[in-house]
């Protein structure tokens, strides 16, 4: 069972759809929290299927991901192209700084280039 599903004590939790209702959540339901919604995703970094923790994936971590090791070098650029983001822009090309919304199958075509 996935840790972040949490069995609750007999408490009284209002709803809000609509017009408020009053609800018993008993010992024997489970409630999903914010943290159950959290899982890792299976991303695809120049082809290769990689599993993320968290649904936010960093310019950063795909270059790290698509170079491991690569050197820090003022003159290398990285261009970082995806498609199939859960986010508001599917697709879209990631700057450095910048982080997407991924969900399972999201593609990342990173290349490696020289500010010449």
């Amino acid at each position: 069972m996935n840790q972040a599903i949490r069995r609750l004590p007999a408490i009284r939790r209002r709803l809000r759809r609509g017009a408020d209702k009053e609800h018993n959540v008993t010992s024997t339901e489970t409630v999903e929290t914010p943290d159950a919604r959290r899982h890792d995703y299976e991303i695809f970094v120049n082809t290769r299927p990689h599993r993320v923790d968290g649904d936010i994936v960093s310019y950063t971590h795909v270059v790290d991901i698509a170079f491991p090791g690569h050197p820090v070098n003022p003159n290398i650029y990285f261009e970082v192209t995806y498609k199939g983001a859960a986010g508001p822009k599917h697709d879209g090309t990631l700057l450095e700084g910048e982080a997407v919304q991924v969900k399972d199958g999201t593609r990342f075509h990173v290349t490696q280039t020289d500010r010449s």
